[in-house]
């Protein structure tokens, strides 16, 4: 039973009993192996796409319409969507990083 419920935390975690035991014993702390899945890798790059092209359609809509109040909105939308764009490419180098 003692056995079982030790070896719980370390898997739940990503890890294997000697990694959390060496982590814990090195750095007196245990770090959480992170995982992203083939379909959380789909989604992110399909996401990525959908950013890429939102950013695109807001360009050409700015230039085709001469209203500087929609320009300043279009303007906004694509520096927001490149921020959600940088966040993710972010997090999918982490997780690359992380191997």
């Amino acid at each position: 039973m003692i056995m079982m419920s030790s070896t719980r935390k370390p898997k739940k975690m990503g890890l294997t009993v000697s990694d959390y035991v060496r982590q814990a014993a090195l750095n007196g702390k245990v770090v959480e192996k992170k995982f992203l899945s083939l379909g959380d890798a789909g989604r992110l790059s399909k996401s990525l796409g959908n950013f890429n092209q939102a950013i695109l359609l807001a360009h050409v809509a700015a230039k085709r319409n001469d209203d500087p109040a929609f320009i300043n909105q279009m303007n906004i939308l694509i520096s927001k969507c490149e921020d959600v764009k940088t966040e993710l490419i972010n997090l999918v180098k982490e997780f690359r990083d992380d191997k």
